[in-house]
């Protein structure tokens, strides 16, 4: 009988490693920024739930921090195209974004 439950739990222990292998696997190869060494660097008992939102949140990070916004048009330059300076065309300039 011990040997049974021997072999199931050793059985359970590959599917949840198996699990975590796809799950990995999975992550890296949907986010962009998201290698393989940063999956890998994640808490063993991390949730396949869980895991997704943390991959996620780690290429939303690294998408920001490689890909700074500007910090704006400036104005100053003069082959720009003119923009309205009303609240109406601020508004219709948002709406078109």
């Amino acid at each position: 009988m011990r040997e049974l439950e021997a072999e199931r739990d050793r059985r359970g222990s590959e599917r949840a490693q198996q699990a975590r292998s796809e799950a990995l696997d999975a992550a890296v190869s949907r986010y962009r920024y998201v290698t393989a060494e940063i999956v890998q660097a994640l808490p063993e008992g991390l949730a396949g739930g869980h895991l997704d939102a943390v991959a996620r949140a780690i290429n939303q990070a690294m998408h920001a921090a490689l890909n700074p916004t500007s910090v704006g048009r400036g104005g100053l330059t003069p082959n720009e195209e003119r923009r309205a300076a009303t609240w109406d065309g601020l508004f219709r300039a948002a709406a078109n974004r």
